[in-house]
């Protein structure tokens, strides 16, 4: 499969294999930019040419901000609020 193959062999360094890659959700021709609210328990990334933020929880998929202005490059800043 696709999500278990490496074309650099220092990548298997990295790679946590009792824990494989899951794919969350698809759709969508390029995302990134994501950041982790663990207190929030969702992953935050963005759909770049869709011009939009999106959340992924247990419960799905949903539009956190649209429009984004293109935002990318997520992180959190040392009070929580999201920098992109």
């Amino acid at each position: 499969s696709p999500w278990s193959e490496s074309h650099d062999p220092a990548f298997a360094t990295f790679v946590m294999h009792n824990a494989p890659p899951k794919r969350l959700a698809d759709g969508f021709d390029w995302a990134e930019g994501p950041v982790w609210f663990g207190d929030h328990d969702c992953l935050l990334f963005s759909d770049i040419p869709n011009n939009r933020i999106l959340r992924w929880s247990q419960a799905g998929l949903t539009t956190f901000r649209s429009p984004a202005n293109y935002a990318n490059g997520h992180t959190r800043d040392r009070q929580g609020r999201l920098i992109s």
